[in-house]
């Protein structure tokens, strides 16, 4: 991510803004006039092309030291001789289970052969869409969510 926004403000976006800025100065303008407005323009994208690079910087940073204060909040659990064994398992099977659990009730939702029916507009609908849309973004991020939610609303909706 933030190799993307180091490669859309590299050392050629400030050459190609002014050139930009350079083909609209009208040409009415006095050579010297438009020389001295590209400069100061060029300086002003140089300036905040740098600050922008400085906080894309700062972000990455506080994102990999977030990043490593949650990856040692295991390092409490595996103090406790047996309890935190069974802790660590517990919350390293988490994301299967439901996953998995998730699955059964899609697959018995959406199958057409004697699988389970939801009717439209009842409280079980919106359970299963709301149980459908934490799971898949808890397993998948925000991008599986909005991949899959034209396929719910389409199965979901007469």
């Amino acid at each position: 991510m933030f190799n993307e926004i180091r490669t859309l403000i590299d050392e050629s976006f400030t050459t190609d803004v002014v050139d930009e800025i350079r083909k609209n100065i009208p040409t009415s303008l006095d050579q010297k006039d438009a020389e001295v407005i590209i400069a100061n323009i060029k300086s002003a994208v140089a300036c905040k092309v740098s600050q922008v690079t400085a906080a894309v910087e700062n972000a990455e940073e506080e994102v990999n030291n977030q990043i490593e204060s949650i990856s040692n909040t295991t390092n409490d659990l595996k103090q406790l001789p047996r309890l935190g064994k069974i802790g660590l398992f517990l919350r390293g099977i988490q994301r299967p289970v439901w996953g998995f659990a998730v699955l059964y009730i899609d697959l018995m939702v959406f199958s057409g052969s004697g699988g389970w029916k939801i009717e439209d507009d009842s409280p079980l609908s919106a359970t299963f869409l709301a149980l459908n849309i934490l799971v898949l973004g808890f397993l998948f991020g925000e991008r599986a969510i909005k991949n899959l939610l034209p396929l719910f609303s389409k199965y979901m909706k007469p």
